[in-house]
């Protein structure tokens, strides 16, 4: 089974020593951070585990945001070895997860597979007489 990006997150923190990661939490706490995000206040930081700076990087950052925040904060702190080693990772977790997205699968009877859902929506709509007699094409409906 493939790891998560907490995974990935939390093994990399805990590679750090604990100086390291003293010094990864100082910086976390002021690096700058695009607009719509605030940095993590050291309070949650100054005694935190490296499961619990996962935990914050996730509230205060997001799935995604998430990583780029940590691999630029390894940056900073000289640890370019763990920077490179996750985003390496990320980066085939992320293609992993558009392939599985992207690749189709065959529905199982009486499920749908969200392509029409529109369609299927209109149909659950009609009275049962009509959708023996009505097809549905979104641009334009014949009867038959």
């Amino acid at each position: 089974m493939a790891k998560t990006v907490t995974d990935l997150l939390l093994e990399t923190l805990e590679e750090l020593g604990k100086d390291d990661l003293k010094r990864f939490k100082w910086k976390l706490k002021e690096i700058k951070v695009e607009n719509q995000y605030n940095n993590i206040p050291w309070g949650k930081l100054e005694t935190a585990r490296p499961v619990d700076v996962t935990k914050e990087l996730l509230n205060y950052y997001g799935e995604h945001y998430r990583v780029e925040v940590t691999i630029q904060v390894l940056r900073s702190i000289h640890r370019r070895d763990l920077a490179d080693r996750l985003t390496k990772a990320t980066q085939a977790d992320v293609i992993n997860l558009e392939l599985e997205s992207v690749t189709p699968r065959n529905p199982e009877p009486g499920e749908t597979d969200g392509s029409n859902l529109e369609q299927e929506s209109n149909v659950q709509q009609m009275p049962a007489s009509f959708k023996s007699t009505v097809s549905y094409n979104p641009s334009f409906c014949t009867c038959s």
